[in-house]
């Protein structure tokens, strides 16, 4: 495996990561606004 190789599934990880976090807190948002 090439190093870009490594990076870049790194970067996919973190953005999935980052995704997630926002919908967890949109969720506790509507949640607490409901």
């Amino acid at each position: 495996q090439s190093g870009a190789a490594i990076v870049s599934r790194i970067m996919g990880i973190v953005l999935a990561a980052v995704a997630v976090d926002n919908v967890i807190e949109a969720v506790r948002t509507l949640i607490t606004t409901g």
